[in-house]
């Protein structure tokens, strides 16, 4: 720090934090976190407005503590600024003192009074849950998207990282204009720069006219490039320089067209460990993680589960013009104990299915997770049989049939012992009636309780599935509307 309280930038190639130190410990593990990432230029709180004019920072992390009001004091000061940059407040854990927290700084506009976005309202509305993890997110797409900043977002598959990017893209004054998702996973090597930049007619065989490629098409607006550490490293010079200048060249053509387009990337991957591997250049890295956004996955917000599957399961409903089914107790606690390695992705499916489950009388929550080869605990296996959990409803009829002479029998010699030591051979309509029997039996016994721990399915020694096609097929239903855990 030199003194005037404040130290020289790193190297400009990277983008450029100014670091407000009030707190010296919160302030030496900020920069610790940032200092790979970031060119960090230190101050004090006092002398903070000048440097971040002088500076251009792309943020700004306040790291004082509590109370916040020097970051409201600095984000007051710099008001009027043109296109002012994020700020972050830097505080340590009420409940691990050694956690370091970092909380974005309410929208200036907020607190003047100015309404907000209600397109950018709308986008935040499928981010669905109360949990203080995915309000951090919320918070943070929603003071970064009135600037210019590039955005990386990180997560696993199937957190709703392109909903952040499209709550970011719609609250930012590019909401206009389009916003142009790109899968990288999904674009052959061979075809990368035509897809992102263009091409003319007879550039290479199979180009019979000119292309406009997804950075043109997006010109005004956005690009979203999904899975973008999948863009071979080859390519990645090319991506970086039109990020910078703002120059696309297509394929084929000598020309240049001039494009004006902000940058969101999302990957499941640590963009940093694949730099350090050799296989994503560090300076593009640099240029797109200049706001990174972390989406946690489902299993680090559970509290939201119950609220997300209700969700999901209305609109499922919706769409087969059905009334909406009620989630059970035991729905909701299934829900909660599973791991969700798919993530809210995987939960929009299982309720999907569990809707159309319930509206056929397939059961519900349990069967769908099952259905997608998940393990639910308490669920039904036959006598000494394991039973195959990834059995389809479909498959489930097949399955019924061929076991149907064997359970008969089965039954038969468990209700009535002195016919099975006998010669006599029951015939098709005494086995049938048998099987009936025992069926209305063990619902008699459960309460009507088809699968899970003491359930019908369990009693009889057979998948959930299994069990509801022998109640269709011998027409044995309950008189009123089903819940899916009956």
């Amino acid at each position: 720090m030199n003194g005037n309280g404040r130290t020289a930038c790193l190297p400009l190639s990277r983008p450029r934090l100014v670091l407000a130190g009030g707190d010296a410990e919160l302030t030496e593990w900020v920069r610790r976190l940032f200092e790979t990432r970031f060119a960090i230029a230190m101050c004090s709180v006092e002398t903070a407005a000048s440097e971040v004019r002088s500076a251009a920072p792309d943020l700004i992390v306040v790291a004082t503590g509590l109370p916040w009001s020097d970051g409201h004091a600095l984000a007051q000061a710099l008001d009027g600024e043109i296109a002012p940059p994020p700020i972050l407040l830097a505080d340590r854990s009420s409940t691990n003192e050694s956690r370091l927290l970092l909380f974005p700084l309410p929208e200036r506009g907020a607190r003047q009074g100015v309404a907000p976005n209600p397109v950018g309202r709308r986008a935040v509305r499928e981010l669905v849950g109360r949990s203080v993890l995915l309000r951090n997110v919320i918070e943070q797409a929603r003071i970064v998207g009135p600037t210019e900043a590039s955005v990386l977002i990180t997560g696993e598959s199937g957190t709703g990282k392109e909903l952040v990017a499209r709550a970011i893209h719609e609250q930012s004054p590019r909401r206009r204009r389009p916003l142009e998702i790109v899968n990288c996973a999904c674009i052959p090597r061979e075809l990368f720069e035509s897809e992102f930049f263009g091409h003319v007619k007879g550039a290479f065989t199979g180009a019979v006219r000119d292309r406009v490629g997804r950075f043109e098409a997006a010109n005004g607006g956005s690009i979203l490039l999904d899975e973008v550490a999948e863009i071979p490293l080859e390519l990645q010079g090319k991506l970086l320089r039109v990020l910078e200048g703002g120059h696309v060249q297509r394929v084929g053509e000598d020309r240049t067209h001039h494009v004006n387009v902000r940058a969101i990337a999302a990957t499941n991957q640590n963009l940093a460990h694949e730099v350090e591997r050799g296989r994503f250049r560090r300076d593009l890295y640099y240029r797109l993680c200049v706001f990174p956004i972390h989406v946690p996955s489902l299993r680090e917000r559970r509290e939201d589960i119950a609220l997300l599957a209700r969700h999901f399961l209305r609109r499922a409903a919706e769409r087969l013009g059905e009334p909406e089914v009620p989630l059970s107790n035991r729905d909701l606690a299934v829900l909660q104990a599973h791991d969700w390695p798919g993530n809210v992705r995987e939960l929009l499916h299982v309720m999907e299915r569990a809707a159309i489950l319930a509206r056929n009388g397939l059961g519900g929550v349990e069967v769908a997770l099952q259905m997608g080869g998940a393990r639910v605990a308490g669920s039904a296996q036959s006598d000494g049989r394991q039973v195959d959990e990834t059995t389809h409803v479909g498959e489930a009829t097949h399955v019924a049939e061929a076991t149907q002479v064997a359970d008969a029998t089965r039954i038969a010699d468990a209700t009535h012992p002195s016919d099975a030591t006998t010669d006599r051979v029951l015939t098709q309509i005494e086995m049938q009636n048998r099987e009936r029997s025992n069926l209305l039996e063990a619902l008699r016994c459960s309460g009507w309780k088809l699968y899970g721990p003491g359930g019908a399915a369990q009693l009889v020694g057979v998948k959930p599935t299994t069990l509801a096609s022998r109640l269709r097929r011998f027409g044995i239903e309950r008189r009123h509307r089903h819940k899916l855990s009956p």
